[in-house]
């Protein structure tokens, strides 16, 4: 909409191709039916090819082998993301910073995989960018559930089963749809904390020993000054607070290209959430 258009200075969003009664296209022979939500008058322009399944419901294999990957960046004003259920996410671009070390939430570049922890960073960078997905209102209009997917892993902040508690890891996990409960997670957007659905525990930075049991420590912050880029971000039993906001208020954070993921990154095959051996 005109959102777009003014972050993107005429930039445009078209649905295109709806290739089911046209086989005598070019790219569906051998490969089928598919749509493009496409990008135009933009400096990366993208048109994923989604391909169909017979009920209509997208075809999540066919879509990754043709585009080797399942989610694309629209110039840091929203993502889209393929489910394994055949569903299509849509939703805004964030960033998250933390209140009080200005570290921002980070996925490393060379660590995307799943249970890798989800760093911190100072500057501005595209592993900072998150779709935020909304779900449901929880406790007020200004509280709602939601659950972030990175836009360099396309992997939710999760929190593992086996480690729910304050101290341990926040990490990365592909979750199939519907969206587990250690990826969703309870947004006061009037305090800017996140606490998981699942384990209670908040998004924070703390160190895992003493600052994670002194709550003197954690009122007063005293903790934050270490944080150092490429340190991981934890959980706690203290609520911390961050600043969210729209990633296209800080263009230096936007990649210069769409990243393309190996295929193998996202099998089909569902992996139970369990501890690693």
């Amino acid at each position: 909409g005109k959102a777009f258009a003014d972050a993107t200075h005429g930039g445009y969003i078209c649905l295109m191709g709806f290739e089911t009664n046209n086989p005598l296209h070019d790219d569906h022979s051998g490969q089928g039916a598919h749509w493009h939500l496409a990008e135009r008058r933009c400096p990366v322009q993208h048109t994923p090819h989604l391909y169909l399944k017979e009920d209509g419901s997208i075809d999540f294999d066919s879509t990754l082998r043709r585009e080797r990957t399942i989610g694309w960046s629209y110039d840091g004003i929203f993502g889209i993301r393929v489910q394994h259920d055949g569903s299509l996410c849509i939703a805004p671009l964030v960033t998250l910073r933390h209140k009080s070390s200005l570290h921002h939430l980070h996925v490393r570049e060379s660590l995307q995989q799943d249970r890798n922890e989800i760093a911190m960073w100072r500057d501005p960078n595209p592993g900072n960018i998150w779709m935020m997905e909304y779900h449901h209102i929880h406790g007020g209009p200004h509280r709602r559930h939601v659950s972030l997917c990175s836009t360099r892993s396309w992997r939710y902040m999760h929190v593992l089963l086996s480690r729910g508690m304050a101290g341990h890891p926040v990490v990365q996990w592909r979750d199939p749809a519907p969206i587990d409960a250690g990826s969703m997670w309870s947004f006061d957007a009037d305090r800017g904390t996140f606490r998981n659905v699942r384990s209670g525990t908040y998004l924070a930075t703390q160190a895992p020993a003493a600052a994670a049991s002194s709550p003197s420590a954690t009122h007063h912050h005293h903790h934050h000054h270490g944080v150092k880029d490429r340190d991981p971000s934890r959980q706690s039993n203290t609520p911390e607070e961050w600043e969210c906001k729209h990633a296209y208020s800080n263009p230096s954070s936007l990649p210069s290209s769409s990243s393309s993921i190996p295929s193998s990154t996202f099998s089909s095959s569902l992996v139970a959430d369990v501890p690693s051996s």
